[in-house]
This record gives C-alpha cells, sequence and structure tokens, in this order.
C-alpha cells in the first residue's frame, strides 16, 4: 500500500466512526451541538494525525505513536461526548428508544459508558506509546 493510499484509509479509520456517532446521535436527540461535535473533533483530528504520520512515518515504533496521538486525541473529545450525552440525556434516550427499538440498551446513551471509553482509549493510548518507545530503543 503506498504511503498516500494508506494516511487515507487510516483516516477513513478514524474519521467516519466520530462523524457517524456526531451525526446519529444530533439524528437521534434532534441536537445540533452532537454534529458540531463531530466537526470539531475531525477538524482537530486531522492535523494531529497528519503531523503524526509526518513524524513517524518509516521509523521503528512508529505506528504505535501514530495510534497514540490518536487515542489521546479522541479519549478528551470522547469525554466531551459524554458530558455532551449526559446533558441532553432525555432527548437522546427518548430517540434511540424511538429509531432503535430492537438495539436500544440504556448503557448505549449514558454519559458513563462515553466516559469509561475514554479512560480506556487513554490507557491504550498510553500502552500504545511505551510500546513505541520501546521498539525505537529510547
Amino acid at each position: 500500500m503506498s504511503p498516500d493510499a494508506a494516511w487515507r484509509a487510516g483516516l477513513l479509520a478514524v474519521l467516519v466512526p466520530v462523524l457517524v456517532l456526531g451525526f446519529g446521535a444530533s439524528g437521534l436527540a434532534n441536537r445540533l451541538v452532537f454534529a458540531g461535535w463531530g466537526l470539531a473533533v475531525a477538524a482537530v483530528l486531522v492535523p494531529v494525525l497528519r503531523r503524526s504520520v509526518e513524524l513517524w512515518r518509516g521509523r521503528p515504533g512508529g505506528r504505535a505513536r501514530i495510534g497514540a496521538a490518536a487515542a489521546f486525541t479522541l479519549a478528551p473529545a470522547l469525554a466531551l461526548f459524554g458530558y455532551l450525552a449526559g446533558r441532553h440525556q432525555e432527548v437522546l434516550d427518548l430517540g434511540a428508544r424511538a429509531v432503535l427499538p430492537g438495539l436500544y440498551t440504556e448503557a448505549a446513551t449514558a454519559a458513563g459508558t462515553c466516559h469509561g471509553l475514554a479512560i480506556l482509549l487513554l490507557v491504550g493510548g498510553i500502552g500504545l506509546r511505551v510500546s513505541g518507545r520501546r521498539r525505537r530503543g529510547a
């Protein structure tokens, strides 16, 4: 895979879930703040990933460090999403029950779920950062 194709595939792998989550929650809750969250996260994530790829492509432990940069950017973004989900819990819950009755669980729209996932991303980013440092030998 060429470096440009790898960049595009990696970018899509990160951006599509963020935008689907933001716009999907916006549709379920009928609140534009979730779509704004998705666009803001995408706007921050693209330059962070681009700079990480420029710095670490082809170096030992580079992939792990690029993944760590993505995780460290997404963790606070997901925590913010949890805050927004908590603020708009009733309408988000109501929309999810109406649109996805068979798939709905209370945990899917809970703020605590997002905060837990943010912590997991942060721990995963730390793990990637440490493994990238070990491969580099520094």
